[in-house]
């Protein structure tokens, strides 16, 4: 639903080796991201802790969080707000990351899960209107939808 606060769960990092992205481009890259088992132990904890206190929940995996937006906003023909320092973050697919929407009253308690159990949460903006703001770029859910939906069709025309 519109008016939700838009949160990363878990940390980014800025390499796009072995990533959807990378693949596209031709430049995969010399090393994939690593997983650390223990972190994402915690994030699974912090996940089932969390559980009343989300409205949705997505993981971040391939096509990263560009790719995670798109289908969250998508499902329900919500748009949403949000800013990133480095546009890199789109696209790299580091493991451990799930994107989350929950109502602002339970900031705080998001917060304290993160804190406790050590995981870093970032808060990307807000859900609302019928575009994908990203920083100064925008487009249409309709503009989104069409080349969701058109791409893989053209790809074996």
């Amino acid at each position: 639903k519109a008016n939700l606060d838009i949160y990363l769960i878990g940390t980014s990092d800025t390499n796009l080796s072995g990533s959807e992205w990378a693949h596209l481009h031709g430049e995969m890259g010399d090393h994939a991201p690593k997983s650390d088992l223990a972190k994402e132990a915690r994030l699974v904890k912090l996940l089932l802790d969390s559980q009343d206190i989300f409205e949705s929940a997505h993981d971040l995996s391939n096509g990263g969080l560009v790719a995670s937006l798109t289908e969250s906003i998508l499902a329900k023909k919500i748009g949403a707000t949000i800013n990133v320092k480095d546009s890199t973050e789109l696209f790299v697919e580091t493991p451990g990351r799930v994107l989350v929407a929950i109502d602002v009253k339970n900031a705080d308690a998001l917060q304290a899960l993160s804190n406790k159990y050590n995981i870093e949460v970032t808060k990307l903006g807000t859900t609302g209107g019928s575009s994908l703001k990203v920083n100064e770029t925008e487009i249409s859910i309709d503009e989104l939808n069409k080349a969701f939906t058109d791409t893989l069709p053209k790809l074996f025309a």
